[in-house]
């Protein structure tokens, strides 16, 4: 074999391995109007009609026109098909919607374009938020027809195959405001509520009811958002009421002892008065002329008791009291710190 055979044969067999790697190689199909879905993560419709597994004949694609992250498929749907989107990235799998007995069926066989929001960001009308279902043709051969303007057929309506409602969204994803810590006021408390479940403000009394448990004493109170309408589940959450401020209240009057009485026996002086007190009440003498210290005392209620003095001396005495209502399981403690004046004379 010559050189220039050799070279040539080498020549073309190098020319048959390039064309069948790229024969090999993977290629996106394109979709009239749209482009196939980029990257590691992709998005299919699957249901009854293909087993639930992922088949890349109901692969959908990037919808380049809408505003926002938007997938779709056209294809022809038979009747009394069950189906969801799955999103697959060659190993895991995430359904919308998640969960069980919430998927969508298709009543009527037909051609369909089906739109999908992975985001959850979709209209009123969309199932579940999720997914969009538009009626092309009632023709189901794809080379028979053409597509008429997309509309929703009026016997098409997306329901569960326990109920022929909507799946009920369930309320525990919402967000909950407006929820502070309240102080005790011996009344029931309750919050000023915001519940946002994605971008929409539920209203109360409609799409939830709003209950309370232990919310009257301080303490943790509970409030429940049960969701009602067109919602379902519950959310849970706590707040504190703390404890109020002492309401205790004290007033002090100068008060006279004769002279010629205290020499003789034990005197006792009502100059306190105490009101509103929450909890015990303890007083005691915090300040007294060192001529009276070793005759004087206070009980708790505040009652002062100057005992025989036979070496009593005409004077006005100052004494210091401090008045401490120690509060109970709804008031604080609080101290209140006030002079008495006592005349002898």
């Amino acid at each position: 074999m010559t050189k220039k055979f050799k070279r040539t044969v080498s020549i073309m067999l190098a020319v048959l391995m390039i064309a069948g790697v790229f024969a090999a190689l993977p290629f996106t199909a394109s979709a009239e109007d749209g482009e196939a879905v980029a990257g590691s993560t992709k998005y299919y419709l699957v249901g009854t009609m293909n087993d639930w597994e992922v088949n890349y004949d109901y692969e959908m694609f990037r919808n380049t026109s809408a505003g926002t992250w938007e997938y779709y498929l056209k294809t022809d749907i038979s009747a009394n098909t069950e189906l969801k989107v799955v999103a697959y990235d060659g190993v895991n799998k995430t359904w919308y919607p998640d969960g069980e007995n919430n998927n969508l069926i298709i009543n009527d066989a037909g051609n369909y374009t089906f739109y999908f929001r992975p985001y959850g960001d979709g209209e009123e009308d969309w199932y579940q938020k999720y997914i969009y279902v538009s009626f092309n043709s009632a023709n189901t051969d794809p080379t028979a027809s053409t597509e008429t303007e997309a509309t929703t057929p009026t016997e098409f309506e997306p329901t569960t195959p326990a109920e022929t409602q909507p799946a009920k969204t369930n309320i525990s994803k919402a967000k909950i405001s407006g929820i502070m810590e309240k102080s005790y006021t011996g009344k029931a408390l309750t919050q000023s509520i915001t519940v946002k479940y994605g971008s929409k403000t539920l209203k109360n009394g409609t799409d939830y009811a709003v209950s309370y448990n232990n919310n009257k004493n301080a303490g943790t109170a509970t409030v429940t958002i049960k969701g009602k309408g067109n919602y379902t589940g519950q959310i849970k959450k706590t707040f504190t009421i703390a404890k109020a401020d002492n309401p205790v209240k004290v007033s002090i009057a100068s008060k006279t002892i004769k002279f010629a009485n205290v020499k003789k026996k034990a005197q006792t002086v009502k100059a306190i008065t105490v009101s509103g007190v929450q909890g015990a009440l303890a007083c005691k003498l915090t300040s007294v002329p060192a001529a009276l210290k070793k005759f004087v005392k206070i009980s708790d209620k505040g009652v002062i008791t100057i005992s025989k003095w036979a070496k009593a001396k005409k004077d006005t005495y100052s004494l210091k009291v401090s008045i401490t209502a120690k509060g109970n399981a709804n008031y604080k403690s609080k101290t209140l710190n006030k002079t008495v004046k006592i005349t002898v004379k």
